[in-house]
Order: structure tokens, then sequence, then C-alpha cells
């Protein structure tokens, strides 16, 4: 299941992304305000001149650290609103709707629709991690040797649906949408959401 915390950096990625943009232009612009031409200073009692610069390979060399962070950065939060809009598409339409009034106006409670956004998240990541796993191409065996490696916490520590019931909806509405288009249930809406 995903922490509260897991959940809200899925639900407010738009967000981050506005304030990773604002701190790499702070970051950029005091950057640029640290470069200065050479400076000489004349030592008279010791006889000496110093010098001092920037050196221009590390502060480009900064520079572009400072932006490939940023670039991944925002990859992240783009990565997160692309697994936050396969969730909502797993939401029946009037689901998506609270949902959509929940965004305009969010309210001190937790709807309903929020809890059930929460678990159609976790099942999407949970299909990522499995593809995931795919790619490594791991054999057989391997895979056996590593399972029986695990003590038993470890080996259910992300099964929190041990009925199978939550999985069985998810593929009942994607069945819905696939057929229809779209799937409607508001019986299952609760009015006071």
């Amino acid at each position: 299941m995903l922490s509260d915390y897991e959940f809200n950096s899925y639900l407010y990625a738009h967000l981050d992304i506005e304030v990773i943009k604002q701190q790499y232009e702070r970051e950029r612009a005091e950057a640029y305000e640290n470069v200065s031409p050479t400076i000489s200073l004349f030592d008279y009692e010791v006889g000496k001149i110093v010098s001092g610069s920037v050196s221009v390979e590390e502060h480009a060399i900064f520079l572009a650290t400072l932006y490939e962070q940023f670039q991944k950065n925002v990859k992240m939060c783009n990565k997160r609103i692309e697994l936050l809009n396969e969730a909502i598409s797993l939401l029946y339409e009037d689901e998506k709707a609270q949902f959509e009034a929940w965004k305009v106006k969010p309210r001190g409670n937790y709807p309903k629709v929020l809890k059930t956004l929460r678990e159609c998240l976790a099942f999407v990541l949970e299909g990522v991690a499995d593809s995931q796993l795919v790619e490594n191409e791991m054999s057989a065996e391997e895979w056996d040797a590593a399972v029986d490696e695990m003590d038993q916490e470890e080996l259910f520590q992300d099964y929190w649906d041990h009925d199978d019931t939550f999985d069985k909806e998810i593929i009942k509405r994607r069945s819905l949408f696939r057929e229809h288009g779209q799937a409607s249930n508001s019986e299952l809406i609760d009015p006071a959401c």
C-alpha cells in the first residue's frame, strides 16, 4: 500500500515541477553572480602579486551538472504525472468527475475517490514494477534462488490484497472501459463525498 507521502508525491507532482523550475532558475542566477573577471591584488609589504578568478572549466561543469539535475527532476515529476493519469483512467466516469471537482476545490475532508485513486495508483505501480522485473530478464532459476533467500516478512512485504478483490475490480473496470469506452458506477458513489 502507498504511504500518504508517496501518494501525495504523485498527486501534487504538477506543483513540484514549478518549484523545481524556480529553484533551478535561482541556483543558476546565483552561479552567474559568482562569475567575475580576474582580480589582481598587490601586497607591497611582502612584494607579491595575488590574482584570483573563477575557473571557467569548473564553472561550466557546475552549470552542466545543475542543468542535468534539473532535467532529471522534471523527468521524474513527469513520470509521476503519467502514472497518476493512468491510475485516473481506471476510475469510473463519475469518480473522475468527483476527482476533478476535488482538484478545483480541495476540501478539508478526504473524499472516497482519493482512496480509490490511491488503490488504482498502487495497482499501476505494481504493474510498472512487474514490467521492470521482466526487463531485467532473470532466469527462473535465479528468481527461485532469490525467493528462497527471502524470509517471510520480506517475501510478503508488498502484498496487500490477500483476497484479490481489488485486482478483480480493476480488471473489471479495464474490460468495461475497453468494451464500452467508458464505465459508470453511480450506485457506488457516496453523494456526501
